[in-house]
């Protein structure tokens, strides 16, 4: 009989260890001119997720972490079609699965799946409103069939003809990220299936306003995809007297085939943010959206939404209705506009 001692557990007085995530739900009503229902859904904006992170505090100089992010979105707004009106749509994926080294003078190295340098950066909005809509807005009814002039679903949906162009995803990759510098925040990372991205971060409190914006370059030419490369970017500014202002957009060079396709998109949002109560702040805003040439040449799409939102800060919760409008024009494309209204809860532990 051999006696093991236990030298996992005394390492384990040296490992911090977070679990956090958030239960988003929503109710979706959409009319396509056609039909209309009503769903039970989980916001894809920014969906239901459990985290888990450990962190080795041993070594002050070089800290050693860990992280995994479990998505769970059962009937995910942007998978929701009028299609299938009794089978809910259940996602559950691993969204982050990695290894990190970070350094105070060196910057921070990641492996394992997570979020590319480029992830993100088309969707920077401080408006207080990114959980009821921001640039992607496929991403709240995406699913969707254009409805045709017989009255029939057209083979189009919604992602289709709208996308924000918000670099590669989280995927398996090796990232790295200088060190910050004056809010200035600089990363490079190298992607599975030969992929590249560069990207640039910006976010700094100033004595009356709040700025956040970035930018990426994604290389994909010697990828299978559809696209060579994409450059996009977003900023958002706040106000302190409550008013801001979003900006996004982004364009795509096509490859051989679809090279006569100039995929782009810009999106605009103005909103502003009050204390009417003593819950937390109420955020309004209006956004814009065009998008062109994602899925056909001479087409594009054009969405407009209007968004509420009340942030319940005692309860880590926030509660919001949004609104949104789709529009196709192509001439040998004839749809009816999309109509969608969500109201949510998301509460964040």
């Amino acid at each position: 009989f051999l006696l093991v001692q236990p030298y996992s557990l005394a390492l384990a007085q040296d490992v911090e260890m977070k679990i956090s995530g958030e239960i988003h739900r929503g109710v979706l009503f959409y009319d396509t001119g056609n039909n209309g229902d009503t769903r039970n859904v989980d916001n894809d904006n920014d969906p239901s997720l459990f985290r888990f992170e450990g962190l080795l505090k041993k070594n002050p100089k070089v800290r050693l972490g860990g992280l995994v992010e479990l998505e769970l979105a059962a009937n995910s707004t942007a998978q929701v079609t009028q299609a299938d009106e009794t089978v809910s749509t259940d996602t559950f994926k691993i969204r982050k699965a990695e290894l990190y080294f970070q350094t105070k003078h060196y910057g921070t190295l990641s492996f394992g799946k997570g979020n590319t340098s480029s992830e993100n950066t088309s969707e920077q909005d401080i408006s207080g409103t990114f959980t009821a809509a921001h640039a992607s807005v496929q991403k709240v009814g995406g699913g969707l069939f254009f409805a045709n002039s017989l009255g029939g679903n057209s083979t189009v949906r919604v992602n289709q003809v709208f996308d924000g162009f918000d670099g590669l995803d989280r995927q398996s990759r090796i990232r790295y990220d200088l060190p910050l510098m004056s809010g200035l925040l600089l990363s490079v990372s190298s992607i599975d299936g030969d992929q590249h991205d560069l990207a640039i971060r910006y976010e700094k409190k100033y004595s009356t306003l709040q700025v956040k914006a970035a930018a990426s370059v994604t290389d994909t030419a010697s990828n299978g995809a559809r696209v060579n490369n994409q450059v996009s970017g977003s900023f958002s500014v706040l106000h302190n007297t409550g008013f801001n202002l979003t900006m996004a957009g982004g364009s795509q060079n096509t490859k051989d085939g679809d090279a006569n396709r100039n995929p782009y998109f810009i999106y605009g949002k103005v909103g502003y943010q009050a204390r009417l109560n003593n819950l937390g702040f109420t955020a309004f805003a209006v956004d814009f959206g065009h998008y062109d040439e994602l899925r056909a040449q001479r087409e594009y799409g054009e969405s407009w939404g209007l968004q509420v939102l009340q942030k319940i800060v005692s309860w880590n919760t926030d509660i919001y209705i949004s609104y949104r409008n789709f529009r196709v024009d192509n001439v040998a494309l004839n749809v009816e506009e999309i109509n969608t209204l969500l109201t949510g809860v998301r509460f964040q532990f």
